[in-house]
């Protein structure tokens, strides 16, 4: 039987728990429900169905929740990468709330929003100092972000090919203003993206969004 605030050590490395939500009524209402379920952490997300992991080394291929199936059910009910399930075999049987989550507005007749991930502690927001930059694409992702409840973090890449412009010097003095942590890095220097260390580790969740180009890959 699945303890309504258990400890999962095979799943503290990749996220679990977070304060307070394994007590939370609402997970306590879930676990009480499916007793004999697993959590698990989405990976991947298709059409036919998810990836899902229980551990840091181990992931499973699962089938979704029959209504998830149906085209007029809300995406943003359904589970996305990120998100926390509770499955019974190779079958997703419960989703569990989410703490934070990235969404942005689903194509279709009626406008409804789609979660892209869920659970993110940290979003880097990534733009090269160079024809990439964009201060108005970076204005887009912190609103994206700010509504979630995740924490952006601006990296500024390729910080060796350019001198700061005024547009770059603008954008850094108004982030400094917000409070927005701001990273300006070499993505092939490992002692210039070490940078990022505060943000990351075992237990975190963090995703990098960004232009094509900006230099998310490298990093």
């Amino acid at each position: 039987m699945t303890d309504a605030s258990p400890d999962y050590p095979a799943l503290r490395r990749i996220g679990w728990p977070w304060p307070d939500a394994p007590e939370a009524p609402a997970w306590q209402a879930l676990f009480a429900e499916h007793p004999q379920a697993r959590p698990a952490r989405v990976v991947e997300q298709h059409r036919s169905g998810y990836v899902v992991a229980d551990s840091a080394e181990a992931s499973l291929k699962a089938e979704s929740l029959p209504e998830w199936q149906r085209p007029r059910f809300p995406s943003h009910e359904r589970a996305a990468v990120g998100d926390w399930v509770l499955m019974e075999g190779k079958r997703i049987v419960a989703l569990l709330p989410r703490r934070t989550a990235i969404k942005r507005g689903a194509a279709g007749e009626h406008y409804h929003q789609q979660v892209i991930a869920a659970n993110i502690d940290t979003v880097f927001i990534v733009c090269g100092l160079d024809a990439d930059f964009n201060p108005r694409r970076i204005e887009r992702y912190l609103l994206l972000v700010g509504g979630g409840g995740a924490a952006p973090v601006v990296v500024l890449t390729k910080a060796d090919q350019t001198e700061y412009g005024e547009d770059a010097l603008a954008v850094l003095e108004d982030l400094a203003a917000q409070g927005i942590p701001l990273l300006a890095v070499n993505g092939k220097d490992p002692a210039s993206v070490a940078a990022l260390a505060p943000w990351l580790g075992a237990g975190r969740t963090a995703v990098l969004v960004g232009s094509s180009g900006a230099g998310k890959s490298t990093l």
